[in-house]
């Protein structure tokens, strides 16, 4: 037994002297050039490639088996250009010596010092690593260092398989202390997309991944566009990381991914992340992603997303109900809910709930700074919202959705269908809301400006957004118990959508002002132009509490109908619009236009002229009444243009032709009224020398508040021959009652007789008297 020790320690001893005599002699024994070119030779016989290693090479033995390489180049494949796929300023590579008798490989930690790789990408969409394999397809003869026989090398090309050789030699374990790569860099270059990107500053440390405990791992790396299309990206991830092979599980713990570009920054901390392969399950413990936005928008933004726990079976490809929490501490944004995730035949799915904390909208807007103040100071309160939602990666739908604006309250659903090209469907509800409470608050005070301000918005009241209709792929209908909006009141408000390929339909319909509001509106883009077919019926309005809330006119009452039948049509932003909109009111009347007052003094003006003293009649109630009025206006490019005015009262008659000008709410209209009947109505036997006649009133100046002015010149004129009329009438009766002519109508009622009844009557007496 003793001896059996003794020659054991003596070859152990020899071991270690030959071991050390190899560590001193190797570096004097192995030629590096010569190594050089023969690892260069099987490198270019097996791959086709160059390797060029440059500067020193050493090798060591004991106790660890090493290489250590200074400048170590590759080339790139054939065709894709004369730089190197692989360059190392340097690297080291250690294998411990003594557990290889054993079977354990313990490899020392890898070191790469600034590694780069060029990966390129051809015209045609052949990559680096496609030319690496293709020049490995290939059989060749490798001659051997020692100039014995050579032997044949096959290298497996893409479609040839290998068969697994059984050997006895496996390995027993693998170690390996750690990897540890120093400002490295990828050049990523895509000829055939022109994109360009470097990943630069690679930073990786690790040590022993395979020991089974937990052990510390970092990377950084900066992102950046050779094209600078965005900011260079910076990141970074740490954490201790323990691997269980056994188990076939991997545990993140401390986890902290910090991502940076210019001014944003987002950073994501997991306490513990855990994926097990056996189980086919992953959990996330303690989740928290911040968010730092700044100079992205007009204000910081800081919101952050916590998770307390989450579990995924991947085998049942679903999770447990996730709950978290969105904060937005800057803004005083407050959300919770909760989501659910699940694959559904090869699809993520995914369903929820939100719940978002009432916020008060004033306050929210100072810090986004929006410089924003509405009419009433009293609204924009309160704001907040409660949803369910469920979709997938190409969709999503909001369920049950219910959002509350102060006093308002929308209820109903909306979803988006295909991200990738937005299709929207929504079935919302609106209980009130009155808009005029949210409109800005007007800071012009100078009357004159606000007049021209007000001129300028009515002239474009027929200037239409056409752009808005564009690319409107929506579906869905739009409920509006009570609505205020410009003064003007409406209830039982719906407005239906409808959108296919490149036409669009708007169908609404309301109550207001005791009558009714239908019709339709149809968008149509065509090649060329784009037009707007507005075709609406507002029946039944009282006009003069409609007109008086949203301030168009104080003058006009009645109750009537409204047709519209109007083409906006859009070529390249210029608007044209042609159309017409047919108007009916009855028993109303026309306010701050006495026609009393234009008979009057009508009739003071004949009294004038024949020296009768005159009637001063200052009395007027600015007030014309009417039975009926009706018009049609022809619009053509914001002008309007109506020639059969007929307003009807008991008393006269009133006939108008003009145009009204929209651009600049000014009119140039006539209109002629006829006194009909002296007996009744207005004026009575005081205006007896006007029946008949047409007194033509011209109209001027502002839309708000025309000037009227009549024409005495023309109705003197008509007088005149009223009068030379009325002479010849007498001169013709009387010749007739000379004539013992008595001439009737159809009626039996005496009238005037006709130079030729008359001319004819003489002749007759006259051959009476010859041949009597």
């Amino acid at each position: 037994m003793k001896k059996i020790i003794k020659i054991l320690s003596i070859s152990v001893a020899a071991l270690l002297v030959l071991l050390l005599v190899a560590e001193l002699a190797l570096p004097s024994l192995v030629d590096t050039d010569v190594f050089r070119q023969e690892l260069s030779r099987q490198v270019k016989q097996r791959t086709g490639l160059t390797l060029t290693i440059d500067g020193e090479l050493s090798f060591s033995v004991f106790p660890w088996l090493g290489i250590r390489t200074e400048r170590v180049r590759l080339s790139q494949p054939t065709g894709f250009g004369d730089d190197d796929f692989l360059s190392v300023d340097g690297a080291d590579l250690k294998v411990r010596l003594l557990p290889l008798f054993r079977r354990d490989i313990e490899v020392s930690t890898i070191v790469l010092r600034q590694p780069t790789i060029h990966y390129r990408v051809d015209a045609l969409g052949r990559s680096s690593l496609d030319g690496f394999l293709a020049e490995q397809g290939s059989v060749t003869t490798i001659p051997p260092a020692d100039n014995s026989a050579p032997t044949l090398a096959t290298t497996p090309t893409a479609t040839s398989t290998t068969a697994a050789v059984k050997t006895d030699t496996a390995v027993a374990s693998i170690v390996i202390a750690g990897v540890s790569i120093s400002d490295g860099e990828l050049l990523y270059d895509d000829r055939r997309s022109g994109n360009s990107y470097q990943l630069k500053h690679l930073n990786v440390q690790t040590e022993d991944l395979l020991s089974g405990k937990s052990v510390a791992v970092s990377l950084s790396g900066t992102l950046s566009a050779a094209d600078k299309t965005f900011e260079p990206i910076e990141a970074s991830l740490s954490s201790r990381v323990t691997l269980n092979l056994s188990t076939k599980s991997v545990a993140f713990n401390q986890l902290v991914i910090d991502i940076k570009q210019a001014s944003q920054q987002l950073v994501a901390a997991v306490d513990q992340l855990s994926l097990n392969q056996l189980q086919q399950s992953l959990d996330v413990n303690q989740l928290q992603l911040d968010i730092n936005a700044q100079n992205l928008l007009p204000f910081p933004l800081s919101p952050r997303l916590t998770i307390a726990k989450a579990h995924i079976d991947l085998a049942q490809q679903q999770t447990s109900t996730i709950p978290f929490t969105l904060l937005e501490t800057g803004l005083g944004i407050s959300t919770t809910g909760h989501v659910t995730l699940k694959d559904w035949n090869g699809q993520l799915m995914y369903k929820g709930a939100l719940n978002n904390k009432a916020v008060n909208l004033q306050t929210l807007l100072k810090k986004m700074q929006i410089a924003y103040t509405p009419s009433d100071s009293q609204v924009l309160q309160s704001l907040n919202a409660d949803t369910q939602f469920s979709g997938s990666l190409n969709g999503i739908a909001l369920q049950s959705m219910k959002v509350m604006l102060d006093e308002s309250s929308i209820t109903g659903d909306v979803s988006i269908i295909d991200f990738s090209a937005p299709h929207y469907r929504f079935d919302l509800s609106l209980d009130k809301i009155n808009l005029d409470r949210y409109v800005p608050l007007s800071t012009e005070t100078n009357s004159a400006s606000a007049e021209k301000t007000q001129g300028a918005n009515t002239g474009l009241a027929m200037a239409i957004p056409v752009g808005l209709f564009r690319n409107l792929p929506a579906n869905g209908v739009f409920r509006i118990a009570n609505l205020q909006a410009n003064g003007a009141k409406l209830s039982d408000i719906t407005v239906g959508l409808v959108s296919k390929d490149k036409r669009v339909v708007i169908t609404p319909s309301a109550k207001l002002y005791q009558g009714t509001l239908n019709g339709s509106i149809t968008f149509l883009d065509e090649a060329k132009q784009a037009s707007l077919q507005i075709d609406t019926v507002l029946a039944g309005v009282n006009f003069e509490p409609l007109f008086s809330d949203t301030k168009i006119t104080e003058q006009i009452s009645g109750v009537g109908t409204i047709n519209t039948n109007v083409t906006v049509v859009d070529v390249n932003g210029k608007q044209s619009n042609q159309g017409v909109v047919a108007i009916v009111i009855k028993d109303g009347a026309v306010k701050g236009i006495d026609i009393k007052k234009i008979l009057d003094d009508t009739q003071a003006k004949f009294d004038e002229l024949r020296g009768k003293g005159t009637k001063v009649n200052d009395a007027t109630n600015n007030d014309t009444h009417f039975a009926e009025m009706t018009a049609t206006l022809h619009v053509n490019n914001y002008i309007i243009t109506n020639d059969d005015l007929t307003i009807k009262a008991p008393a006269f008659r009133i006939g108008g032709k003009g145009d009204i000008n929209l651009n600049d709410e000014s009119l140039d209209y006539t209109t002629l009224v006829t006194v009909v009947n002296t007996n009744e109505g207005q004026g009575g036997k005081e205006r007896e020398d006007l029946k008949g006649l047409a007194i033509p009133v011209s109209f001027t100046g502002k839309l708000v508040a025309p000037e009227y002015k009549i024409d005495f010149k023309a109705l003197l004129k008509a007088n005149a021959q009223k009068d030379i009329d009325k002479k010849e009438s007498e001169l013709k009766i009387k010749a007739a009652e000379k004539l013992g002519i008595t001439t009737t109508n159809k009626d039996g009622e005496k009238t005037t007789p006709t130079k030729a009844e008359l001319r004819e009557e003489a002749k007759k007496k006259l051959l009476d008297k010859l041949f009597k």
